[in-house]
């Protein structure tokens, strides 16, 4: 029979032999594939543009994508040489056999061909057939629209085939480059190869340490300042390099003083689990470290996107201390009195009931300090530098506050936003101020000693003292405001159309500035928030099925390097249920390293987690905790369920 029709039976029955290799791989890719579909889909809809605050959920996709391809690609890589790793045997007995090189890389571009094929055709109807109900899951969370149609542009198909295409295409370069590069002879024998041990152990065990630690300390100690960016990048990057460090050395070394404990490692069951623990971990250092990589990945992405949705309310409280705040240019708004009347005139034909209703004024500054005193904000003042001052008569704090303060002249009443800031006294436009008292409290703004950034409130005693200020540190007319806000109640339908009504008539108005409502910003939050939620679980899954994967391939790879090993066991003595604990203690002891590992990376982490989201106006770290213990208790039933179902692969071949 000519080769050309061999050569491609050689390879489908490759595949079909090595089925236990295989189908993991292509179900892994055809998921691979199903999400990535997925997310072109809902990214291309067209759709799903043209709905109010979807743009935020658009963009997200788009970010998504993208993450997702640089997720994917070493993912394939990664699979794919651990597929290799196994086949070395049989491609190096097929040359011993006779078969040329060429005729090989034809065997494992036929095969990369069929399983190409196989994937990407099981992912695309997977992704038909469930497209639909995710999408609709992705507009619930989101809270949009749901009665929106669900279309695959052609281009999703097309983009689909060709970047999976382009994968595998890397994927079959660099295996035909590993086999070119290799005789039989090392091929056959290279399946049994491992990592070689560490040279270094010693120092790359302290490195690991050093690097840990230090990647701690930066998480602990971590402040949102001009560089919180390369202090977050830095701790990343040392908890990595000592994560890896600390599997390829640091367990090692700490193995290796079990063993010289005469006592301890001469113990029937302890000599088994520490040897097979040396062993395992010199060859494992890279796969159990990206494992806790991973995992560390799937928690913490989960625990932010979790705590941001659930925290939803807790974020409109903070941003919204009533539910309508319109704005004016002070100077330019004449049309007070008839403003108030529109809003009752509508909120009476909207059947709505409208609350604590104020108008004040006050003029808005952007200063720095400089020494004792406040001046105008420069450009160049950095983040974390410079304040909003805003600045309001005595007469109308009163009003709102429904109280009876006094000031004298040179005298004023201070309240931070954030925490209390204790001036006794403030220097402005070259005249020092006393504060009578630091506030505690305003019914028109929320006071959170967490947030990021603060705003001060300065109650002077009248307009002259407010022009004063105006005059002397101003720049823009814009920045003397006049505001009204309210609350509403009523049917959710009838306050938005009373909105969009008081909206439209207000933007008519001379110096309008500014419309916001708690029901449009929670609407915008919750398309913002829902698409990250969707993105963290979406994401979680991926991350999940690589771990699952690299386990699964770790489980079949040391199943058959161990099964010589454990058979020698028997036949100098040890009995099978022996032989089957040490395999339990043995694995469970080495695939529960990453996990413990990713547990204790992510409580480090709650730190930096609750002051990023302090950026986006969350604060309730009792959330924060609660989320991080909900999400790793079910990260760690997940993963110890995936581990019993790889384990399985590996028990089959060790007692075959």
């Amino acid at each position: 029979m000519h080769k050309a029709c061999i050569l491609p039976r050689l390879a489908f029955n490759s595949i079909k032999k090595s089925a236990p290799s295989y189908l993991p791989y292509i179900f892994a890719t055809s998921f691979a594939v199903s999400v990535f579909f997925i997310f072109s889909s809902i990214v291309s809809n067209p759709m799903i543009q043209n709905m109010p605050h979807a743009g935020y959920l658009s963009m997200l996709m788009q970010i998504g994508k993208v993450l997702l391809g640089l997720v994917l690609i070493p993912f394939c890589f990664y699979t794919n040489s651990f597929l290799m790793k196994r086949r070395r045997r049989e491609i190096g007995l097929y040359s011993l056999l006779g078969l040329e090189k060429c005729h090989i890389g034809f065997i494992i571009a036929a095969e990369t061909v069929m399983v190409y094929l196989a994937s990407v055709i099981l992912g695309i109807v997977t992704a038909l057939v469930f497209s639909r109900l995710i999408f609709l899951l992705l507009l619930n969370i989101t809270k949009l629209p749901i009665d929106v149609r669900f279309t695959a542009d052609p281009s999703c198909y097309i983009g689909t085939a060709a970047f999976f295409g382009s994968v595998f295409l890397l994927n079959l370069l660099i295996n035909l480059i590993q086999i070119s590069k290799t005789n039989p002879v090392e091929l056959f024998r290279s399946a049994r190869h491992g990592e070689k041990q560490p040279k270094r152990l010693w120092p790359s065990a302290l490195l690991g340490a050093a690097a840990l630690g230090g990647g701690y300390y930066l998480a602990v100690n971590f402040k949102l300042d001009s560089y919180f960016l390369l202090t977050i990048f830095g701790a990343i990057l040392l908890v990595l390099i000592g994560t890896y460090c600390l599997f390829a050395s640091g367990m090692i070394a700490l193995l290796r003083l079990l063993k010289k404990n005469r006592n301890f490692y001469y113990n029937k069951k302890n000599f088994v689990t520490v040897s097979g623990m040396l062993y395992r971990m010199r060859k494992n250092a890279a796969s159990l470290s990206n494992i806790c990589i991973f995992s560390t990945m799937v928690i913490i992405t989960l625990v932010c996107t979790v705590s941001l949705f659930k925290g939803l309310d807790n974020i409109a409280d903070y941003s919204y201390p009533f539910d309508v705040d319109i704005r004016f240019v002070n100077g330019q708004f004449t049309q007070r009195e008839a403003l108030q009347e529109e809003i009752l005139a509508q909120a009476q034909t909207q059947n709505v009931a409208v609350s604590d209703l104020i108008g004040f004024e006050y003029m808005s500054m952007r200063l720095t300090n400089r020494g004792d005193a406040f001046v105008p904000a420069e450009d160049t003042d950095g983040y974390g530098h410079s304040y909003t001052v805003r600045v309001l008569r005595l007469s109308d704090y009163n009003r709102i506050e429904n109280v009876q303060e006094s000031l004298d002249d040179g005298e004023l009443l201070f309240f931070s936003t954030g925490a209390n800031s204790g001036y006794q006294e403030l220097s402005l436009a070259g005249k020092t101020y006393k504060v009578k008292k630091e506030l505690e409290s305003l019914c028109f703004e929320t006071k959170e000693p967490k947030a990021p950034m603060e705003s001060y409130y300065l109650v002077v005693p009248d307009e002259k003292e407010q022009a004063y200020l105006y005059d002397t540190m101003n720049r823009t007319e814009d920045q003397w405001v006049y505001t009204v806000r309210f609350n509403l109640s009523g049917k959710q339908e009838n306050q938005e159309q009373f909105l969009a009504n008081i909206s439209q008539g207000t933007a008519q108005m001379p110096g309008f500035s500014w419309f916001d409502s708690r029901i449009e910003g929670e609407q915008e939050d919750a398309a913002i928030l829902g698409g990250l939620l969707f993105l963290g679980i979406f994401f979680g899954i991926i991350f999940m099925v690589c771990l699952i994967m690299i386990m699964y391939y770790k489980q079949l790879s040391e199943g058959f390097e161990d099964k010589t090993n454990f058979d020698v066991m028997q036949q100098v003595g040890m009995s099978q249920p022996e032989v089957k604990s040490a395999i339990r203690r043995q694995i469970l002891t080495v695939f529960f390293l990453p996990l413990l590992m990713a547990l204790l990376h992510t409580v480090i982490a709650i730190g930096p987690i609750e002051t990023l989201l302090n950026t986006l106006n969350l604060f309730n770290r009792r959330l924060v905790i609660f989320s991080a213990v909900g999400v790793s208790a079910m990260f760690a039933a997940v993963y110890s369920l995936s581990y019993h179902m790889t384990a399985k692969a590996y028990y089959r071949i060790v007692h075959r």
